[in-house]
Order: structure tokens, then C-alpha cells, then sequence
């Protein structure tokens, strides 16, 4: 899901979303909340948690914002 999901645009993700929710007889996140190409399933437990929740907040220093070395964490980075 996540592999094909990822290289299609946002609107084409919601919808290839809601037709693998449609297709799955597993428990899903809600079909109104966000695509589920945004949930990661955790291995702990087997539950749906948002990608974004795992992004951290930083203070980002702008004279490193060149240096080609600093990774920015972002949900696509976290997915990666």
C-alpha cells in the first residue's frame, strides 16, 4: 500500500485509500479522518497510529538550514 501510495498524488491517495478500506475485512481508521496511506500500523499492538504524531517539533537554527547535512524530519522522511 505504502510502497505504490507514496509516488501518486494527494488526491489520488485519498482515493486509493478509501477503495483498500473498502476492499479490507480488517479493522480501519475512519473513512472520514485522514488517507490511511497517513497511518503507519504499529507493531507493538497491531493499531493504526498517524505518521504525523511521530514528526518532532525542533527549533530549526536558519544559518544550518544550508548545510547539506541537516535532515529535516517530516512524515515522508519518517516513512523513508
Amino acid at each position: 500500500m505504502w510502497g505504490v501510495g507514496g509516488s501518486i498524488n494527494l488526491h489520488d491517495r485519498e482515493e486509493y485509500s478509501r477503495f483498500l478500506m473498502k476492499l479490507s475485512d480488517m479493522e480501519m481508521p475512519p473513512v472520514e479522518g485522514p488517507p490511511l496511506l497517513d497511518y503507519e500500523v504499529k507493531i507493538e499492538d497491531g493499531t493504526w497510529g498517524l505518521w504525523k504524531k511521530r514528526v518532532p517539533n525542533i527549533e530549526i537554527e536558519t544559518h544550518k538550514v544550508i548545510d547539506s547535512d541537516q535532515i529535516i524530519e517530516t512524515i515522508d522522511t519518517l516513512r523513508h
